[in-house]
């Protein structure tokens, strides 16, 4: 019985030129200030985290927000959402971070530390929303 390589039948999806659109249709996507701050306000949530021996960095800020426009790119927008914030924070920030010993003898973890700190911290309100955000306000 031959056995075949699964990795032989691999083909690209993608070519050099079309992966360079994709990275510029991302940078493009807009991201509000007051997206920015709320960025900042998650991950800066984590540092000062009672159940954290280590928070985010501040490279993870710069990936929530790289997320966030891919996600918004993906999505067909042309802007991120608050919502695009909330939803990434946990795989974007939860391996990113240490609990404390208190929060492991608690079986609190990393996942959930960052859920309980994306409902804290209050979203932008309408007049700091996107000029492009087209929901209704």
């Amino acid at each position: 019985m031959a056995r075949t390589n699964p990795l032989d039948d691999l083909r690209p999806v993608a070519d050099a030129s079309a992966v360079r659109r994709m990275i510029t249709t991302v940078r493009e996507v807009h991201v509000a200030d007051a997206i920015k701050q709320y960025a900042i306000e998650l991950v800066t949530a984590t540092r000062e985290s009672t159940d954290l021996r280590l928070g985010a960095s501040p490279r993870a800020t710069l990936q929530l927000l790289r997320t966030a426009r891919a996600v918004a790119a993906l999505d067909g927008r042309d802007y991120v959402l608050p919502d695009d914030l909330q939803t990434l924070a946990v795989p974007v920030l939860a391996h990113r971070i240490i609990p404390t010993a208190e929060a492991q003898l608690g079986r609190r973890t990393t996942d959930a530390i960052v859920a309980d700190l994306v409902h804290r911290i209050p979203l932008p309100t309408d007049r700091q929303r996107s000029p492009y955000d087209t929901r209704r306000r």
